[in-house]
């Protein structure tokens, strides 16, 4: 109720480099949580590849599409975090356009102009990254717009109970994307036996949703287990890297994707900033399958939410080195 002091817009203008969807909704989160703090009114300018509130509109309580007339020169946090405890925030003007695509909250409580208000607001020291917090930030900030809001109530109808997998395989398999390789196969199919084991012992009757940049995938999966996976229709895009045609085609897609991940039972997920914010969001337990910096190994790591106001409790998983590796 108190009193706003300027405003901070969320910055991604068109033909910048902001990351993929998750890593966007990452920056728009922490942006909302600075403005939270330091008081100002809060916006949000996303139009590349289409514009944001066409798919998600403001929930009500934060007008995020009412902008300032005129641009400044935006402040950039991109690459990483700054360093613990150098305090970048206060001295933002304000009226400040922040570009960021990282998660910053470990960086916001190594400041100590803001422990106590974090505190204030629930966010305590065992919230050490978004994950305890982002579900509550993107429902003060969004509704799901009609068209996505009516596809997903129909998919919810179709498969009440399902397991959510999202499979990121980087390497480049899309035409026109660029990617490096994240998972090999061999590991994907660590996956799917994760996912096997999980409905055998505990949901027999849940279907899989599958998302993926994998056209191999989606195909492998139909082959494994026929009607009981199911899709999201459309082209495979990165929201970031695809060409801006292709990708403003396929955004609804990805929104629609990453919504539904969060309402499975369950996930198995690849280390993605995609599937991380989608689980987040509903506070989903999930196996993470990721491998190492080094591609020689990988490991499965359950993510379990013990405490609402914490962040996620990763189990201790050994590192299983790949064959041959």
């Amino acid at each position: 109720t108190a009193p706003k002091q300027g405003m901070l817009v969320w910055s991604c203008p068109p033909d910048k480099r902001c990351g993929g969807y998750g890593d966007r909704m990452k920056g728009i989160t922490s942006g909302f949580l600075i403005a939270l703090l330091t008081r100002r009114a809060f916006g949000i300018w996303h139009t590349d590849p289409v514009e944001l509130r066409g798919l998600l509109r403001p929930a009500g309580p934060v007008p995020w599409d009412q902008l300032p007339a005129n641009r400044s020169y935006p402040v950039r946090i991109k690459d990483k975090p700054p360093r613990s405890g150098k305090d970048v925030i206060t001295k933002m003007p304000a009226t400040v356009w922040l570009e960021t695509n990282q998660d910053l909250v470990e960086y916001l409580q190594s400041l100590p102009a803001y422990t106590a208000t974090l505190a204030q607001m629930g966010i305590g020291s065992r919230c050490t990254d978004m994950s305890c917090i982002y579900g509550c930030l993107f429902d003060m900030l969004f509704a799901v717009g009609d068209d996505i809001q009516g596809n997903l109530s129909q998919a919810l109808a179709l498969h009440p109970q399902f397991v959510s997998v999202q499979v990121r395989t980087g390497g480049g398999e899309i035409s026109g994307w660029s990617d490096p390789m994240r998972t090999s196969h061999y590991v994907v199919d660590r996956m799917w036996d994760v996912v096997d084991a999980h409905r055998r012992n505990h949901c027999p009757q849940c279907h899989i949703f599958l998302t993926t940049d994998s056209a191999s995938q989606q195909k492998g999966a139909m082959r494994r287990y026929g009607a009981e996976v199911f899709f999201v229709e459309g082209a495979i895009t990165h929201s970031d890297r695809s060409s801006q045609e292709k990708a403003a085609r396929g955004f609804p897609k990805v929104v629609m994707d990453n919504l539904l991940i969060g309402e499975a039972q369950y996930g198995v997920i690849s280390n993605s900033g995609f599937s991380y914010t989608a689980v987040w969001r509903t506070k989903l337990n999930v196996t993470v399958v990721r491998m190492n910096k080094q591609r020689t190994g990988y490991y499965v790591e359950p993510r379990l939410y013990n405490n609402p106001l914490t962040s996620w409790t990763v189990v201790d998983a050994p590192f299983i080195p790949l064959p041959n590796a």
